[in-house]
């Protein structure tokens, strides 16, 4: 893909993950990504956040889809830190495709486009459909976003109204995700 581990021993990436809320209405939840020299470790903030059970392995999931794009992490730690009161509970899948970009722009210094956002889960490097689409959208384009990206496949109630006000764009693969996310 072209993306190579950046030299410095130390790098962060600030991103921003699309979530629903319990009330259902869709919310950014802003985070960041330190890559440092270690040995292959995902590293929680959990001081004031709580996290489900699926989160450990979106992570997980992440950093193997990420690999594919910068190499082996083996010898690199993230660390993933949630700011402000978003981040008091962190759960689903849906953030994968977010977590992997940022992972990537850490571990790269490829700079993460701010008017973008994704939601999408990993099925490998595969980007797969996740709930409350309309909703995290609807969010992104009240915070300024221009563009939003989805799996192909994903399924979107109102978006032709949707697509007036941001535009959606839909991949399969995580390197797509990542040429349009990220600025080379």
């Amino acid at each position: 893909m072209g993306y190579q581990a950046a030299p410095s021993p130390h790098s962060q990436a600030v991103f921003q993950a699309v979530a629903v809320t319990e009330d259902g209405s869709g919310m950014l939840t802003p985070f960041t990504v330190t890559a440092t020299r270690g040995s292959g470790r995902i590293l929680l903030d959990v001081s004031e956040s709580r996290y489900g059970p699926d989160t450990e392995a979106s992570l997980a999931e992440a950093r193997d889809a990420a690999q594919t794009l910068v190499g082996s992490l083996a010898t690199t730690d993230l660390r993933i830190d949630f700011e402000g009161a978003a981040a008091q509970r962190v759960s689903g899948e849906s953030g994968g495709a977010a977590f992997a970009i940022a992972m990537v722009s850490a571990v790269s210094g490829a700079q993460l486009r701010p008017e973008g956002a994704v939601s999408a889960q990993l099925n490998g490097t595969r980007l797969a459909p996740v709930g409350g689409i309309d909703e995290k959208i609807l969010a992104a384009e009240k915070a300024g976003k221009k563009f939003f990206v989805v799996a192909r496949g994903q399924e979107i109630k109102y978006e032709q109204d949707l697509n007036k006000r941001i535009a959606i764009v839909r991949v399969d693969t995580l390197a797509q995700a990542a040429s349009i996310l990220l600025l080379k």
